[in-house]
């Protein structure tokens, strides 16, 4: 995937966020895979990688994993994800609103 990603397809560069991510069969390194999701996430090419990237990288910075956390950032993203029809994507903005409202 490395080479791929590194060429800029977007496919390439969601799996090897995915990877090393979970290390799944690599060094797991979230710093690296957040750069990753970023790549994807900023793709034109594929609507369905972008939103999967979008939404992994909201992950990451809802959580702090890999970067520094930034809610606004991640909330920014999730809806970019929800509004091309990523489901998860839709009930984390769901989840979010519910909390926000109840205080």
């Amino acid at each position: 995937f490395r080479l791929a990603a590194k060429q800029g397809h977007p496919q390439a560069s969601l799996n090897l966020a995915h990877a090393l991510r979970g290390g799944g069969g690599m060094t797991k390194d979230n710093v690296e895979a957040a750069r990753c999701f970023r790549l994807a996430a900023g793709q034109d090419d594929d609507e369905e990688v972008r939103t999967n990237a979008q939404f992994a990288l909201a992950l990451m910075l809802h959580l702090g994993q890999g970067v520094s956390q930034d809610q606004s950032e991640a909330l920014r993203l999730a809806i970019l994800a929800a509004d091309q029809g990523h489901k998860d994507a839709q009930q984390f903005v769901e989840r979010w609103a519910s909390e926000f409202r109840s205080g």
